[in-house]
Parts: structure tokens; C-alpha cells; sequence
């Protein structure tokens, strides 16, 4: 009983394990940005602030702290005829090349077959500290600029590492999955 039961947990497990290393993973949106406390939704320019808000960014940037909070989306696509399913997700977020923060989604996520399923990933980090030798409307810039408001585009990249369930056990894929993408400006195409 126990070897059948470690047998069929070891065919599901390459069956996973199979159907995840078909599937497709692209960078479909990035949302919901914060930049030292400010949404960034409504602002197109350094120019928008308000006196309130530029004395924010002031103070954050002095203090060698400017907060900046995103999601990003990752499309998740199972050309499969069976559910494809991770339990875990760890990534390392990029701006142009530079690492800027590490996480975790700690949820499962299944993708039907031939389905798409959307991936949130909360990416927070400073931008002071990662990118120090940059002026303060540099980085705000910059901000704006990955909130889709700027004139720059920017270049957005992840590697996800995939968890799957294996019995009680959460094995990894083996090696990162690449993920990239240029965000450009609303207006550009």
C-alpha cells in the first residue's frame, strides 16, 4: 500500500511537474503603484504634484527612503489537455537588469487546460537604496515611468520559480523560468 501510494505520487508529480514545463509565462500588466505614499494613477508628470505631496517625497528621499509598491501580473498559459498547477512561486524582480527586490506567492494558482490564468506578484521595495547614485526626480521619474505615465520605457523582467505539491511536500522546478518585458507609455505603441 505505501509503495503504490508512493508510486502514484510520484506519476502525479511528473505529470505536474510535465504539464507546468509546457506552459507559457509572460508579463501581462503592472499595476496599483505607490510611490513614498503616493498613488500614482492620476499623475502623468512631476508637474501634477501636489505642494504636499512633493514635501513628501522631499522628506522620503532625505531620509534615504522612497517607497515604491507594484504588482505585477504574470499570464500563466497551459497549452495542455490537464490542469497545470503551482502551489508556490518564489522571483526576483529586475528594473533594466538592476535586481530589485525578491518575494514570494504563497498561494496555489491552478491554469486550466488551454487556459490562461493571471499570476499577481506584490513587488515592494526603495528606490533610493537600489538605485543610489540617482537624483530624486530621477527616480520619481522613474516611478512614472513604470506606472505607464512616463516618456521612457522601461525594462521590467522576472524569474519565477515554480513550486508544485508532491505528496506533503512542495518540490521546486528545477532552475528559474525567464520573464521579461518593456513597459512603454500609454501613448506610445
Amino acid at each position: 500500500m505505501i509503495l503504490f501510494s508512493l508510486s502514484f505520487s510520484s506519476c502525479s508529480y511528473l505529470r505536474e511537474l510535465s504539464s507546468l514545463s509546457k506552459c507559457a509565462f509572460q508579463l501581462s500588466e503592472v499595476d496599483s503603484f505607490i510611490f513614498a505614499g503616493i498613488p500614482l494613477d492620476e499623475i502623468d508628470s512631476y508637474s501634477d504634484l501636489k505642494i504636499i505631496q512633493i514635501g513628501k517625497i522631499t522628506k522620503a528621499f532625505a531620509d534615504g527612503a522612497l517607497p515604491l509598491s507594484f504588482r505585477i501580473h504574470v499570464a500563466a498559459s497551459n497549452p495542455n489537455s490537464v490542469t497545470a498547477a503551482v502551489n508556490k512561486i518564489d522571483y526576483i524582480a529586475y528594473i533594466d537588469e538592476i535586481e530589485i527586490a525578491k518575494g514570494a506567492l504563497n498561494e496555489r494558482v491552478d491554469v486550466k487546460p488551454h487556459g490562461t490564468s493571471d499570476i499577481p506578484l506584490g513587488v515592494t521595495l526603495n528606490l533610493a537604496e537600489v538605485f543610489k547614485k540617482e537624483s530624486m526626480l530621477a527616480l520619481f521619474n522613474l516611478a512614472l515611468n513604470l506606472s505607464d505615465y512616463g516618456s521612457r520605457p522601461t525594462r521590467i523582467s522576472l524569474k519565477i520559480k515554480p513550486y508544485i505539491k508532491a505528496g506533503n511536500k512542495d518540490l521546486e522546478y528545477p532552475g528559474y523560468i525567464n520573464v521579461k518585458t518593456d513597459i512603454s507609455s500609454a501613448g506610445e505603441e
